[in-house]
C-alpha cells in the first residue's frame, strides 16, 4: 500500500505511527513550496526535516521519498496518487479561502483513493480505528470500503446525517465525536463542506472512502486494539 502525504507545518510526520496499522508501506512525502519570499525559509526547514522523517518511517518498517513541488497543492497530490496509485493519501488541514478550501475540494473530486485528513490539534499517539465513527450514507462501493476498514470494531458508531445541510452536518458529526470520544471519522464520500466543518472545528482525523473507489483497493489490515 502506497500512500502519497501532505507534510504541512510538519504535521503529517507527527501521524506517522497511525500509518502502519493502516496497511501502509511506501510514504512519499509531499512539500508545496509556496511562491514569494516564505519559499526559502520552507526550503531550509525540508533540508533540516526531510532525512529525519524518512529515518523515521523506516524505523516504523516503511519506505519513504520526499517530493517538492510549487504550486497548488491538490492537483501535485491528484496527480502524484495516480502516477503512483496510491491506496491513501494523507493531508494536514487544507488553507481555507471563506468558508471554502480549493485543495479538499480537488482531493474530493478528483481522488480515486482514500483520504485521511489530519486535524490541526488532536492525539496521534491514539490508534486511528480503535473507536470510529462511521458514516456509511455514499455510494454503495464508497459504503463497502468503509464498512471494510470498520468491520470488527467493537466500539463501532454508526452516524446518520440524512439529509442535513452542510453545516448541521458537520455540527452534528463534531457533537458525536465528543460525546463518544471517538478515534476517527470514517465516511463514505462527504460534500467537502461538511469535511471542512469537522477539520476547523474537532480534534479527531477523517478517513474518507472516494465515491468510486479504484478497483482492488486493499481495506487496512486488521490490528488487534
Amino acid at each position: 500500500m502506497c500512500a502519497v502525504g501532505g507534510t504541512r507545518g510538519g504535521l503529517v510526520p507527527a501521524w506517522f505511527g497511525s500509518l502502519p496499522p493502516l496497511g501502509v508501506e511506501l510514504v512519499w512525502l509531499f512539500w508545496a513550496v509556496p511562491a514569494g519570499d516564505e519559499a526559502c525559509a520552507q526550503l531550509d526547514l525540508v533540508k533540516l526535516s526531510g532525512k529525519r522523517w524518512i529515518t523515521e518511517l523506516r524505523a516504523l518498517g516503511m519506505d519513504g521519498e520526499l517530493l517538492i513541488k510549487r504550486g497548488q497543492a491538490g492537483p501535485w497530490l491528484t496527480a502524484l496518487a495516480r502516477a503512483c496509485r496510491a491506496d491513501l493519501v494523507v493531508a494536514g488541514p487544507p488553507a481555507v479561502a471563506g468558508r471554502e478550501s480549493r485543495t479538499l475540494t480537488d482531493l474530493l473530486m478528483r481522488l480515486n483513493c482514500a483520504l485521511l485528513l489530519l486535524p490541526a490539534t488532536g492525539a496521534p499517539e491514539r490508534e486511528l480505528l480503535a473507536r470510529p465513527l462511521v458514516n456509511t450514507e455514499g455510494s454503495a462501493e464508497s459504503a463497502a470500503l468503509v464498512d471494510a476498514w470498520t468491520a470488527g470494531r467493537p466500539e463501532r458508531t454508526l452516524l446518520r446525517l440524512g439529509r442535513l445541510s452542510s453545516e448541521r452536518a458537520g455540527r452534528a458529526a463534531v457533537r458525536a465525536a465528543i460525546e463518544l470520544d471517538a478515534t476517527a471519522l470514517v465516511m463514505a464520500a462527504p460534500a467537502p463542506a461538511v469535511a471542512l466543518y469537522v477539520l476547523q472545528h474537532g480534534t479527531i482525523p477523517i478517513l474518507l472512502a472516494p465515491p468510486h473507489p479504484r478497483f482492488g483497493v486493499p481495506a487496512p489490515r486488521d490490528v488487534a486494539p
